[in-house]
């Protein structure tokens, strides 16, 4: 005897079989039906959370070249195999390179002047976008972003005859003080410069919106720069 129809035998109170098979079907709708739902809400979140944190654009506004500086286009790869766009500045007499990090709107054609402010203190710089922003290939995330900074930081470390103790200094702006800092504690550097950060995604979705969301996979600057603070000095 099967589970129904043995519910069906058991007297007065119980479900005729039919009526039990159907109660069975609505509940595995129902189910089904849940998991659904909060599958489709996490990828609403998901989309939320990319649509109100990354506005790449693709035109340049400016060329270093248009502020005096000669510079070199670069192309390289991400270690997820992602085309990545730089430019190297190069300054006679470097006593370093600057890595800049950039915010998450615009491209490296809005940090034109900024190049330029570090290039007159005698320091290379290398721009780059990350995926999605200007000539990069893909769409950006929290992820890739630390990612492709590690291909930026291996192109300039490259320059140095691939040096264990580059000389580099990174410098984050918005969004990109998190990517630095965690570029930091990825890598050796000399220098870190973070700022206009923010302490986490979830945080600035709490000052944004009403609804305050709690991203998944959120990015804590705050929690990065303790850590990075801890690190023995390389």
């Amino acid at each position: 005897m099967d589970w129904a129809a043995g519910c069906a035998d058991t007297g007065a109170g119980a479900l005729p079989a039919g009526d039990l098979t159907e109660a069975m079907c609505m509940h595995t709708r129902w189910v089904w039906g849940a998991i659904l739902g909060l599958g489709g809400l996490y990828a609403w979140m998901r989309y939320f959370e990319w649509r109100n944190v990354y506005f790449p654009t693709r035109e340049f506004a400016a060329k270093p070249d248009q502020l005096g500086m000669e510079f070199e286009d670069v192309d390289f790869m991400s270690e997820d195999a992602r085309l990545l766009h730089g430019w190297w500045i190069p300054c006679a007499n470097a006593r370093g390179t600057v890595i800049h990090c950039h915010g998450n709107a615009g491209n490296i054609g809005d940090r034109v002047e900024l190049a330029a402010d570090l290039h007159r203190l005698r320091l290379n710089v290398f721009l780059f976008d990350y995926r999605g922003y200007g000539l990069s290939r893909g769409l950006p995330t929290e992820t890739g972003t630390y990612a492709d900074a590690r291909a930026a930081y291996e192109v300039v470390r490259a320059r140095y005859n691939d040096s264990e103790r580059p000389p580099i200094i990174v410098h984050g702006q918005s969004l990109g003080g998190a990517v630095a800092i965690q570029l930091a504690l990825d890598k050796s550097v000399r220098g870190l410069v973070v700022e206009s950060s923010f302490t986490s995604v979830s945080d600035m979705a709490r000052r944004l919106y009403a609804l305050s969301i709690r991203f998944a996979g959120e990015s804590r600057a705050r929690d990065r720069a303790q850590t990075f603070c801890a690190q023995p000095q390389r």
